[in-house]
């Protein structure tokens, strides 16, 4: 009984202070039941209109837009540029003769150019050609046998051995008959026996020689036609020395560039520049995120870099197999320089390749025309 007795009685503030927290309380409760109770209504109203939302429309495949591939090229000549190097020599050569002007046109196996040691490869020739007649003659002297007034000669020779030998056997003869008859010594007999034996050697040797002079041997003449070859061998060897102190002309085409003089010794970069303008043909470089929108036969606009002139005409002649960095570029200073590309030859109109047959290298705008390329809906 104390201890309840004892216990602080409540006061009036006390029971103002715990009504106002169950007021509180209560209006939170309420508070969240009416978010819970709008999020409920705002997901009833989102199943709703989705629901009642309208039926997609079906995907159309789009019609062929009109696309073009557009991209820098420069012009060159149908043979692309050529430039003639120096013959492939160990010594250092120069130009002693200069035969064409840039701008000429030249056919194939023209002469351009005449080299320093033309003179000593001329003479190299006319020595080796006159080596080679001299080798002719032996073969024809050789199966020609020996000359007739030897051949004379030696047949008087031989008429005369068998004339010595006859006189030894009538020696012989006569004295057999006077030693046998105890009237000559034997030892006349033996001396016209060696005289015999002497005679019909000479005559032996006399008739030899004549047949060694009217034989021809075919050793003889195969062992000459071997020179022969030799000495052929060696002419041809000098003519193609003297070819490689002669620029030739590889294709008909048109002279572009000179870049050695008379008197100057040939460098790296060649002697000139030839290429066949007959035809002109734009290098157009298509990226290759580009390249599947290109066909051969696709038509091209080409137009100079400058500006200057109309609109030239093509077709795609060749598409390159190659990707590579790009060689043309234009003069953004913030074009992508390391684009990857890929060369296309737009083969140039005749009636527009005659108007830039002489801007070889020239800047130029490449517009390919791909609208034959369809393309798919997104």
């Amino acid at each position: 009984m104390n201890a309840v007795w004892s216990q602080p009685a409540t006061t009036a503030d006390d029971l103002t202070t715990t009504t106002e927290r169950t007021g509180t309380g209560r209006r939170c409760r309420w508070r969240r039941l009416a978010a819970v109770a709008a999020i409920i209504a705002l997901a009833v109203a989102s199943v709703v209109v989705w629901r009642a939302r309208p039926a997609a429309a079906p995907v159309v495949a789009a019609s062929p837009v009109a696309l073009n591939v557009h991209s820098l090229g420069y012009l060159e000549p149908k043979s692309e540029v050529i430039r003639l190097a120096a013959p492939s020599t160990m010594e250092q050569t120069r130009v002693e003769r200069l035969l064409v002007a840039e701008g000429d046109s030249v056919h194939a196996g023209d002469v351009l150019a005449v080299l320093d040691n033309y003179q000593r490869r001329s003479a190299a020739v006319a020595e080796a050609d006159a080596r080679v007649a001299v080798e002719l003659a032996k073969l024809e002297q050789i199966k020609a046998g020996a000359k007739p007034g030897d051949l004379a000669a030696q047949k008087a020779m031989v008429s005369r051995a068998n004339s010595v030998l006859n006189e030894s056997l009538i020696d012989l003869s006569r004295s057999e008959r006077l030693v046998s008859r105890k009237a000559a010594p034997a030892a006349e007999l033996d001396d016209a026996k060696l005289k015999v034996e002497s005679a019909r050697d000479d005559l032996k040797h006399a008739e030899s020689t004549l047949e060694s002079l009217s034989e021809v041997r075919d050793v003889d003449v195969n062992q000459q036609e071997r020179q022969i070859a030799a000495a052929q061998a060696s002419l041809a060897m000098a003519r193609a020395e003297l070819e490689m102190t002669e620029v030739r002309a590889p294709i008909d085409g048109r002279i572009l560039k000179i870049c050695v003089r008379p008197g100057e010794r040939i460098g790296d970069d060649g002697m000139l520049e030839i290429g066949d303008t007959s035809e002109m043909y734009a290098v157009a470089e298509v990226y290759e995120a580009d390249l599947p929108r290109v066909r051969l036969g696709q038509p091209a606009a080409v137009k100079l870099f400058t500006g200057a002139g109309e609109a030239m005409q093509g077709e795609v002649a060749e598409i390159g197999m190659v990707v590579g960095k790009k060689d043309v570029l234009a003069n953004d200073p913030v074009a992508d320089t390391d684009a990857r590309v890929v060369e296309v030859r737009v083969r140039l109109k005749p009636e527009d390749a005659r108007v830039v047959e002489r801007l070889s290298n020239a800047r130029v705008e490449v517009t390919i025309d791909s609208s034959d390329m369809p393309t798919v809906a997104k």
